[in-house]
């Protein structure tokens, strides 16, 4: 039950992090993923998720 915790909050901070990007460094038109709040925060939310995901080899 721990590791899903801490999976959900790297994911949380993943998203939170992306959306702080796309509000203070953001670019209004021509960038692809920066342009768009929800395309950055689920970016962000998906390295959140890859750092967290817990991996059997790691343990061993």
């Amino acid at each position: 039950m721990k590791k899903y915790i801490k999976l959900a909050t790297l994911i949380l901070l993943g998203v939170v992090s992306g959306y702080t990007y796309y509000t203070f460094w953001g670019c209004d038109s021509g960038c692809a993923i920066k342009s768009n709040p929800y395309t950055i925060s689920f970016y962000g939310g998906m390295i959140g998720f890859i750092i967290g995901f817990p991996s059997s080899k790691l343990k061993k």
